[in-house]
């Protein structure tokens, strides 16, 4: 069997995805005259429908075998955090009067890797946005509702995600398909299933939050970074982003996660849509990428 040197440099694994992308082609196309195949499977399969299925599996893979994306260095990340190490002294006094790090001597992290390698005690999560929001800077003044792990003071923990912008374009210019998830307008995304790549994580959740399987991988889009609460933990969710496409205009939204809707949306009127400040703003980074011809 002829080998994939660029797969096995990346260390994407073909059981996670190929076996899978294979069998929509096969089940449909061979299912009505061969006895073997699931009979469920036996609606007429065109020719050009093979094709473009097996056109779209090969962008796939393209993008599956591209060597990581630096997103950093490309300007991509979209982050809303940043970290601060702590005692339960200062917890306390952040609590009730934010945190002054120039004043204190505390270094503030861009990165959650390089603080929680160098935070032996306790890791302050601030929100970038609602520092900007409040005026302050954020090396001299945090107010104490912009650190958002405090009350109660939840250990930070890190979530991989994976999601996509599935974008049609026309003379009109590019359209985006939000998902409506709790009366909230949102991108289809997830998170990293164990033993699962990013790019298969990104293609099995769009996948399943709007109903189809026809979607394939363009190229990647970078990243958004964000936290909440999950239980006692505080989970500092890292999204890595892909352009997607599709040739399916109907759409079947999955209501186990509470999703209501699904809609082509003009860019522009996304961007004003979203429900969430940190895809707003991703958006606005990379919207050259989209509507650069």
């Amino acid at each position: 069997m002829h080998r994939l040197p660029s797969l096995e440099r990346t260390r994407v694994r073909p059981t996670c995805f190929f076996p899978e992308a294979v069998a929509r082609i096969l089940s449909s196309a061979a299912a009505a005259n061969a006895p073997c195949w699931n009979q469920a499977a036996r609606a007429a399969v065109s020719p050009r429908d093979v094709v473009a299925e097996i056109q779209g599996i090969v962008r796939d893979i393209r993008t599956l075998n591209e060597a990581d994306m630096d997103e950093e260095q490309e300007g991509l990340v979209t982050s809303m955090l940043a970290y601060c190490c702590a005692d339960r002294r200062m917890v306390e006094g952040a609590r009730a009067a934010g945190l002054r790090p120039a004043d204190d001597g505390l270094r503030i992290y861009d990165a959650y890797a390089a603080a929680s390698e160098a935070c032996l005690d306790m890791l302050l999560v601030i929100d970038v946005f609602a520092v900007e929001r409040a005026g302050a800077d954020l090396y001299r003044f945090v107010p104490s509702e912009a650190v958002t792990n405090l009350k109660p003071y939840r250990r930070p923990v890190p979530v991989t995600a994976g999601g996509g912008f599935v974008i049609r374009r026309s003379a009109d210019g590019a359209e985006v398909l939000l998902i409506l998830r709790r009366g909230v307008w949102d991108l289809p995304k997830g998170k990293l299933d164990a033993g699962e790549t990013i790019p298969a994580c990104a293609l099995r959740e769009v996948r399943e939050e709007i109903g189809i399987d026809a979607v394939h991988l363009v190229r990647r889009l970078g990243a958004t970074i964000h936290g909440y609460p999950d239980d006692s933990a505080y989970a500092v969710k890292t999204t890595h982003w892909f352009e997607m496409e599709t040739t399916e205009r109907h759409f079947e939204p999955e209501t186990g996660e509470d999703i209501s809707e699904v809609d082509w949306v003009a860019w522009p009127e996304a961007r004003r849509r979203l429900g969430f400040e940190s895809l707003r703003r991703h958006m606005k980074r990379i919207e050259h990428l989209i509507l650069t011809p």
